[in-house]
Protein backbone atom coordinates (compact mmCIF):
# COMPACT_ATOMS: atom_id res chain seq x y z
CA UNK A 1 0.00 0.00 0.00
CA UNK A 2 2.84 2.38 0.81
CA UNK A 3 4.13 2.07 -2.75
CA UNK A 4 0.72 3.03 -4.17
CA UNK A 5 0.44 6.06 -1.88
CA UNK A 6 3.99 7.20 -2.66
CA UNK A 7 3.25 6.90 -6.39
CA UNK A 8 0.62 9.66 -6.17
CA UNK A 9 -2.45 9.48 -8.34
CA UNK A 10 -5.75 8.44 -6.76
CA UNK A 11 -4.02 7.08 -3.65
CA UNK A 12 -2.13 10.30 -2.86
CA UNK A 13 -4.78 11.59 -0.41
CA UNK A 14 -4.32 8.44 1.69
CA UNK A 15 -0.88 9.69 2.79
CA UNK A 16 -2.72 11.82 5.39
CA UNK A 17 -3.19 9.46 8.36
CA UNK A 18 -6.38 11.19 9.54
CA UNK A 19 -7.98 11.01 6.10
CA UNK A 20 -6.84 7.39 5.71
CA UNK A 21 -8.65 6.41 8.92
CA UNK A 22 -11.75 8.58 8.48
CA UNK A 23 -12.41 7.51 4.89
CA UNK A 24 -11.74 3.79 5.47
CA UNK A 25 -14.75 1.57 4.77
CA UNK A 26 -15.73 -1.78 3.25
CA UNK A 27 -17.18 -1.89 -0.24
CA UNK A 28 -18.00 -5.06 -2.18
CA UNK A 29 -16.28 -7.17 0.49
CA UNK A 30 -12.94 -5.37 0.21
CA UNK A 31 -11.17 -2.42 1.81
CA UNK A 32 -12.05 0.97 0.32
CA UNK A 33 -11.74 4.68 1.04
CA UNK A 34 -14.65 7.06 0.64
CA UNK A 35 -12.89 10.08 -0.88
CA UNK A 36 -16.09 12.08 -1.52
CA UNK A 37 -17.60 11.74 1.95
CA UNK A 38 -20.90 10.51 0.46
CA UNK A 39 -20.24 6.75 0.46
CA UNK A 40 -20.79 6.75 -3.29
CA UNK A 41 -19.33 3.52 -4.75
CA UNK A 42 -18.46 5.42 -7.93
CA UNK A 43 -16.06 7.77 -6.13
CA UNK A 44 -14.57 5.31 -3.63
CA UNK A 45 -11.04 3.99 -4.04
CA UNK A 46 -10.82 0.26 -3.44
CA UNK A 47 -8.20 -2.47 -3.40
CA UNK A 48 -8.70 -5.54 -5.57
CA UNK A 49 -9.57 -8.32 -3.07
CA UNK A 50 -7.23 -10.74 -4.84
CA UNK A 51 -4.33 -8.30 -4.45
CA UNK A 52 -5.23 -7.65 -0.80
CA UNK A 53 -5.34 -11.40 -0.13
CA UNK A 54 -1.77 -11.83 -1.37
CA UNK A 55 -0.33 -9.20 1.01
CA UNK A 56 1.99 -10.44 3.75
CA UNK A 57 0.66 -10.19 7.28
CA UNK A 58 -3.02 -10.18 6.35
CA UNK A 59 -5.37 -12.90 7.47
CA UNK A 60 -9.05 -13.54 6.81
CA UNK A 61 -11.56 -12.04 9.23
Amino acid sequence: MKESIAGGGVFERLADDSFFEEALTVLNDTVAWDVSGHYDPITCIDIDPFVAGRQKGLRPA
